[in-house]
Formats: C-alpha cells, sequence, structure tokens
C-alpha cells in the first residue's frame, strides 16, 4: 500500500500450517489503543494479542520496520509496548495443541507520537 492515506499497516504476511482436515485456521485479532489517525494514544501501553484455540504465542516488536524484531513479554492476551516514536511493527507466531500454527508480520502496523 502507499499514498499518504496508508501511513500504518503498509504490509501484512500471514503464513499457515495445518492438516487439511482441520476446520478452522488460527486467527490473529489485535486491540491496539490507537487514535482514528492511527497512531497510539500513550507512549508506554498495552497491545492485546487474540489468538483464539492457540496454546503457544509469541510477539516480537520491531520500532524500524522490520529490520530489526526484539522478542515482546506476552501475557494474559496483552503486550506490554515500550515507550518511543516512530512506528510499531508486529510479528505473531501461534501454535495450537494439533501442531496447526500461524505466523503474521505487520509492518507499520501503527505510529507512536
Amino acid at each position: 500500500r502507499g499514498g499518504d492515506e496508508w501511513r500504518y499497516g503498509t504490509s501484512t504476511t500471514t503464513e499457515w500450517t495445518f492438516r487439511s482436515y482441520h476446520e478452522k485456521l488460527l486467527q490473529i485479532g489485535y486491540a491496539a489503543p490507537v487514535t482514528l489517525d492511527g497512531t497510539a494514544t500513550t507512549r508506554l501501553h498495552l497491545l492485546g494479542v487474540r489468538v483464539p484455540g492457540a496454546r503457544a504465542v509469541s510477539v516480537s516488536l520491531s520500532s524500524d520496520e522490520g529490520a530489526t524484531w526484539k522478542p515482546a513479554h506476552y501475557a494474559a492476551g496483552q503486550v506490554v509496548v515500550p515507550a518511543g516514536t516512530g512506528t510499531v511493527s508486529l510479528r505473531v507466531t501461534a501454535a495450537d495443541r494439533d501442531g496447526n500454527t500461524v505466523t503474521q508480520t505487520v509492518l507499520r502496523a501503527y505510529g507512536r507520537a
């Protein structure tokens, strides 16, 4: 995506592994505390990350649009996003008890003021 109206969420990649008989794919849901223009409402904030049906979830954050990633502490469906400026990129990996997995990378998911 490009242009002034697409400052955030410029690239999303999702990869699944699953058995062909599996009825549902793992889906990732986010709850970001952002304003209508896509920027975080506070510098240090909690990001909601839900993957229904997953037994294991890991989250990594990037503040340089995916050039480097740092593991984030994920607990009770939330991640603490440290204070900073610029953008937040996300990478979430999850697996269920049957070995089905999902990995989603969102570059420039949202901004920080």
